[in-house]
């Protein structure tokens, strides 16, 4: 009896827990190293575009005959969650930041949400899910984000528009949610990074 106990113990560990039901992930920015920015930026809420999806939903895990596990944000909001993430990249970056409302895509609407900040940023979530399948052994994960991220200079009222989107594929001997955020929040943070050089 302990033997085969033990096999059930060694399979679960290996392909994650198989149970139905939502489950909710955390989204945080996961960059180090030392601020080397400065000045002052006005963060609106990045806009949840989605379609045909429910609030806050980031992914679902097939388990074969156990069932499906659905995924989504705490909160249920991603256009915050990914605000949140912003956010703290920019503070992160040595920039001060502040939540302001949100503005027009468009040079006059840079000029008109500027005064008093350095840059002003927001943004659109156009998809953002994670499909998983169990499979012998492991977890395969593919990633599929498309995210639009807006920032204006307030010094030239210019407006800069960068697409960014991305498909990436992991496999996990031991599935879980940690590892399901780590995979979101390591994409998030390197995709922030990328679109927010203010170059």
């Amino acid at each position: 009896m302990l033997k085969y106990l033990s096999i059930a113990c060694l399979l679960l560990f290996l392909t994650g827990c198989a149970s139905d039901g939502p489950r909710f992930i955390d989204l945080n920015y996961l960059g180090a190293g030392v601020p080397a920015k400065t000045g002052r930026v006005g963060l609106a809420k990045f806009v949840d575009k989605r379609k045909d999806v429910d609030p806050g939903y980031v992914g679902k895990r097939i388990i074969g005959k156990a069932g499906t596990e659905v995924y989504y944000v705490n909160g249920l909001d991603l256009g915050g969650s990914v605000t949140r993430t912003c956010m703290s990249y920019l503070m992160g970056s040595g920039f001060a930041c502040t939540t302001i409302p949100s503005w027009p895509h468009s040079p006059q609407g840079v000029r008109n949400a500027s005064p008093g900040f350095t840059y002003v940023v927001t943004g659109e979530i156009r998809k953002m899910e994670c499909f998983a399948v169990r499979k012998t052994g492991f977890t395969s994960m593919t990633l599929e984000i498309d995210m639009v991220v807006y920032w204006g200079d307030a010094s030239t009222g210019t407006l800069h528009e960068n697409p960014i989107k991305v498909t990436l594929e992991r496999n996990e001997f031991s599935f879980s949610e940690e590892k399901l955020a780590r995979f979101y929040n390591e994409t998030l943070s390197e995709m922030l990074n990328q679109a927010l050089s203010f170059k």
